[in-house]
């Protein structure tokens, strides 16, 4: 007798097969976006949140000391140094106590090391997560390995930083540095606390830093010139200004790059979020602004600026202690 019962099929066919895998592509392709944004989002919050840990250390040293976090580089009239190794105190040293990081600070201090004087200390190296942006292009270390051309600093390991002080509006602005200006109290703010810029993301990426290359670096070394236990040196170093090139600036793809192109890119605040940067200001609070701010039209101030003479950008007026300018930074 012939059995009629047809055989189970098993597995896939060839069709069906195809099927799946498009659906689980589509799938993949919905929802990877959507990840991202929401990685980025944590990314962008954590990122506020050290920059808030920062401004509240700052005014912490503020209510202990009667002045903000500074090194004496600008202004004149440094302020002694706690290390007898240093004539000035870098300003992520001076603030590491009120960062959780006291331990740190005693060894430094037991140690005297001194990057400005090439005096070495193992603990340069020393990983500080809270001045790292996740999003910004550094190590996942958060330290680099420095070898200097010159001899001007200690070879080996620095932790790197993402965040800047203010240090005015121009490199070309002789009588207004920021909040780096000599012993800076937040009354000396006459432009207001919750308009003056504290500390400001700036970006450790630059792919065409390569281009101008007066002693080797590579594309990305300009994270040499951001770390914790450097200066803000007048030109580079851990210092933002606001007012001489535009927000997420980078270096053109072009030879040669002119020497203020250069030092734009060194002082320019900036991030890998998307469209903007965190900024923490004197009072404490901490905000996105976006690349639109580079699009708002010139204002008037009373800073010295040999550039722009008496009007100043928006992001460049943030920048100013006592610029008595008249702005509004919260549409950007």
């Amino acid at each position: 007798m012939i059995d009629c019962h047809l055989k189970r099929r098993s597995g896939f066919t060839l069709v069906e097969l195809l099927v799946v895998i498009a659906i689980i592509a589509l799938l993949i392709g919905l929802l990877l976006p959507a990840v991202q944004k929401v990685r980025e989002s944590a990314q962008r919050a954590q990122c506020q949140n050290n920059l808030k840990q920062v401004g509240l250390a700052s005014l912490n040293y503020h209510d202990i000391s009667g002045s903000l976090a500074y090194d004496g580089y600008q202004g004149g009239n440094a302020p002694q140094s706690v290390f007898p190794n240093m004539y000035r105190t870098p300003i992520y040293i001076a603030l590491l106590p009120y960062l959780e990081q006291q331990g740190l600070y005693q060894q430094l201090y037991l140690m005297n090391p001194s990057p400005i004087t090439g005096v070495y200390s193992p603990l340069f190296g020393t990983p500080l997560s809270a001045l790292a942006c996740p999003s910004d292009d550094i190590p996942s270390s958060h330290v680099i390995q420095y070898t200097d051309m010159k001899g001007y600093f200690g070879n080996g390991e620095y932790g790197v930083v993402s965040y800047v002080i203010n240090a005015g509006s121009s490199a070309f602005d002789t009588e207004n540095y920021g909040i780096l200006d000599k012993l800076m109290s937040v009354v000396g703010i006459t432009d207001g606390s919750s308009n003056t810029i504290m500390y400001g993301e700036a970006s450790n990426y630059e792919p065409n830093f390569g281009l101008y290359n007066p002693y080797g670096f590579s594309p990305n070394d300009i994270r040499y010139f951001r770390t914790w236990s450097s200066f803000p040196y007048n030109i580079g170093g851990t210092i933002g200004r606001g007012g001489d090139a535009p927000l997420n600036y980078q270096l053109p793809n072009t030879t040669p790059i002119d020497i203020l192109n250069f030092i734009y890119r060194l002082e320019a605040f900036g991030s890998r979020h998307s469209g903007g940067a965190n900024f923490v200001f004197c009072d404490g609070s901490v905000h996105f602004i976006s690349n639109s701010i580079n699009n708002a039209s010139m204002i008037s101030t009373n800073a010295t600026n040999s550039i722009s003479g008496s009007s100043i950008t928006v992001l460049g007026a943030l920048c100013t202690v006592s610029g008595g300018e008249v702005l509004d930074f919260t549409g950007y």
